[in-house]
């Protein structure tokens, strides 16, 4: 994540965020994990990546709420995944859609595809 420009040296986890990494199934792969993390780098505020900094769908899964994955298609959560990360980081950004481009690591113009593709536009 330092590669992307994240500044995680004196970043932490914080014992309920790791909890909640260490229960969730993961049923995705790697890239799931390193999204998970980037979210809640991008949604903290402080020292600590704490358990509401984290995805929905992890803190949802360690309430017993998390959906039947049989009835959410993979493009309906890449959509949703999409949708939290870009709002965290135009949240973050103060609605500057280039910093927040840049902050996610992409392209401006991947971001307005992105957010085209999601009804965020």
């Amino acid at each position: 994540l330092a590669q992307r420009g994240y500044n995680t040296s004196n970043l932490k986890c914080s014992n309920d965020a790791m909890r909640l990494m260490m229960d969730y199934p993961w049923p995705g792969n790697v890239r799931e994990l390193e999204n998970a993390v980037e979210h809640g780098i991008i949604c903290t505020t402080g020292d600590f990546v704490e358990a509401d900094s984290l995805p929905q769908d992890i803190r949802d899964y360690q309430q017993g709420d998390i959906l039947n994955t049989q009835t959410v298609t993979p493009e309906r959560r890449a959509g949703d995944k999409d949708r939290r990360n870009i709002e965290a980081a135009l949240k973050q950004c103060g609605g500057n859609k280039a910093q927040a481009a840049q902050l996610l690591g992409i392209d401006r113009t991947t971001l307005w595809r992105r957010m085209q593709k999601i009804n965020m536009a």
